[in-house]
């Protein structure tokens, strides 16, 4: 059975002797792991990812995190923060994000012009 990438996490932390958090944090600058923050926030494997997070892979995953845990403080999550585009309604006056607004064949930006709470 493969290992998921909590177990691996686990395992690198162990390892390396330092806490789940840096190795979380050290996933998320090597772009092996991405914070999604919606519906709730969690971890998901990015493609590179998938290829590198393998149980056969983690004499290599050890000793690059290892150097780079060296740099690393155990402080707050320094992941980086998501880029949510907005666009301002035009009935509302309020600025949402994309996901707030409907699809449109006649706006340059495929959006309707109305938020859906107005809409």
């Amino acid at each position: 059975m493969e290992k998921s990438y909590e177990d691996i996490v686990l395992v690198l932390a162990q390892e390396l002797e330092v806490p789940k958090s840096r190795i979380y944090n050290l996933c998320h600058q090597k772009d092996l792991l991405e914070k999604i923050e919606s519906p709730s926030l969690h971890w998901e494997v990015t493609e590179m990812g998938r290829i590198l997070l393998k149980v056969n892979r983690l004499p290599s995953l050890i000793s690059t995190l290892g150097e780079a845990s060296d740099d690393l403080d155990d402080g707050p999550d320094l992941g980086r923060q998501p880029h949510h585009p907005t666009k301002v309604c035009i009935s509302c006056g309020k600025a949402k994000t994309y996901e707030h607004f409907g699809f449109s064949k006649k706006t340059e930006d495929n959006l309707t012009k109305c938020c859906s709470s107005c809409w």
